[in-house]
């Protein structure tokens, strides 16, 4: 299993410039979050165990699936 992340910090600040009115950025342990992301594709839980997890939507230009099945069928 991969490791988790050991930070997320989602920055979300409004500002009061007018030429920009939000400021929107994640990091991830320290490290910018490469791909174009929009505010209303975030979201965050905790869940009841106090895990927290972030959702992201991650936009682009073209999206490619690999729905086959691997394997040997019994």
């Amino acid at each position: 299993m991969p490791k988790l992340a050991g930070r997320i910090d989602v920055d979300a600040r409004l500002l009061e410039s007018k030429s920009e009115s939000r400021r929107f950025g994640i990091t991830i342990d320290g490290e910018d979050f490469p791909w174009h992301i929009d505010a209303s594709g975030v979201s965050v839980q905790v869940s009841d165990d106090g895990c927290p997890a972030v959702t992201i939507t991650i936009l682009a230009e073209r999206v490619t699936v690999d729905h086959r099945i691997e394997g040997k069928a019994d």
